[in-house]
This record gives structure tokens, sequence and C-alpha cells, in this order.
């Protein structure tokens, strides 16, 4: 009896060496997940799990912080594999947008023409009037909402200040590819399309849904988003799905269309 005991131990103990030593690999989700509307909540998967090269992690958060970044974020299926932070800023600071706030401004674009209140073929001036422009009537009335979208209007970029006087002509709307600020008339389109103030438009059609945080700065020159790095990340899963599917439990479904933009002249 004695014998059979410590034979029993003997198994119990080669069993347990066993789990330890060779412990099961965890497969990572694959998935896709999105966040709650509300809360803090947010699935991670480590980088280790994701087989990632982790002994190159530190040099990787030495040269962000070195290259004065702010925040770094890696989703994968959704889920957070990295979240740092840099100089200052944390979790809950908001930062600027800058020219990523366009993709904010085409998607809100997007959701009016989906609800009937406008098209991007039409005219801009049928949406906030003639004369907006210092160009010709007919000059004007070349530029579609789609000319805005795809920055085809033909109007001077040489002023970032989008005020009439500035608005001249320099090309036919659709044959000329400029970086420039008249981009903002679009939340003039929606405006008045949507008949309220582009704002609250945005918040109810695309911000509330899908949870992001943050405001709109109204500058003089500048129209320009704030927010947290998480809502980005938000808005930054609901383009990678292609702006449908179950986005936070929501009906959102935007159809995303790709829009053929001349060479730049």
């Amino acid at each position: 009896m004695k014998n059979g005991s410590m034979l029993l131990f003997v198994l119990m103990l080669l069993i347990s060496c066993t789990k330890d030593d060779n412990p099961k690999e965890i497969t990572p989700d694959t998935s896709m997940y999105f966040p709650a509307n509300s809360g803090s909540g947010w699935e991670t998967v480590s980088p280790a799990q994701m087989g990632w090269n982790t002994t190159a992690i530190e040099d990787l958060k030495t040269f962000l912080a070195q290259k004065n970044t702010k925040s770094f974020m890696i989703l994968v299926n959704g889920r957070i594999v990295m979240e740092e932070y840099f100089n200052g800023h944390t979790a809950s600071t908001d930062w600027e947008w800058n020219s990523a706030g366009k993709t904010l401004v085409s998607a809100t674009t997007g959701i009016a023409q989906q609800e009937n209140l406008l098209n991007i073929n039409n005219k801009v001036s049928d949406y906030v009037g003639t004369g907006w422009t210092d160009m010709p009537l007919e000059k004007e009335n070349l530029i579609t909402v789609r000319n805005l979208l795809t920055m085809t209007s033909g109007i001077s970029d040489e002023s970032q200040l989008v005020i009439r006087k500035n608005l001249t002509y320099v090309a036919d709307a659709g044959t000329r590819w400029a970086y420039g600020n008249v981009f903002q008339s679009l939340m003039d389109v929606d405006a008045n399309a949507s008949d309220t103030d582009f704002e609250t438009y945005f918040n109810e059609k695309l911000k509330n849904k899908i949870g992001m945080e943050g405001f709109w700065n109204f500058g003089v020159i500048f129209k320009i988003y704030h927010s947290n790095t998480r809502s980005m990340a938000r808005f930054g899963l609901l383009a990678l799905n292609k702006a449908s599917g179950k986005m936070n439990r929501s009906s959102m479904k935007i159809t995303l269309t790709k829009v053929p933009i001349p060479p730049r002249r």
C-alpha cells in the first residue's frame, strides 16, 4: 500500500511538471471586436500573444518619445495590442485631428446622402445658394459636392481663409486637384441640407452612435476636431469595417464609395 501511494504521488508530480513545462499556446481571438458605446472597457491582446518581437517594444517607445509623439495605439481586430502615451499626454487628453478631421466631414456628408438630404452630384449652390464664390456664375455652377469631397473644385488654393473674395477661379471643376481649406464648405452643405448646424448633425449621426468623445473648434481659418486617442480609434474601426455591421450595436451603415481624383496640375 505504501509503494502504491508513492507511485501515485510520483505520477501526479510528473503530470504537474508536464503541464508547467509545456503550457498551451494562447491563440488570439480573430473575430472583429467593437467596444461598448459607454464606459472605458476595451478588450486587449498582448504583443506576446500576437507573436510579435517583444524585445523591440522598448526601443520603439523610446523612438516615439524622441519624436515628440503624444500617443500611439495599435488595434488588431478591434482589440488593443499597444496603447502608449508620451510627453505629458494621457488617455483623457484631447488633441487636434488637423487634416484627419476631413474624414469626419466626408463621412457626415455620406450619411446625409444616405438620408436623401443631399446628392453629391448636385451643385454646391443647390445647398448654400449662388454667389458663395467670387467666380463667374457659370463656373461656380460647375462645382458639385463631389468636387469639394475630392478637392477638385478648381478654386484657388492660395489662401486658406475661406471667405468669398478668396474663392476665385483657377480651372473648371473636375480638371484640377488642389489641397485646400475650401473643403470646409462641406460643413455648410451638410448644415443646410440637414436644416441644423453641422456639429449637431455630426454628433447625432456619427459621434454618438460610435461612442466618440470630442468637439469641433471652429476657428477663423481652420475648423478642427479635438478628441482623445481612443475616440480616434473608434472612428478608425468604423472605417476599417467599411462603416457597416454591428458597430457598437447600432444600426449605422454608411456606404463608402471610391471617387476618382484627377491628377494635380
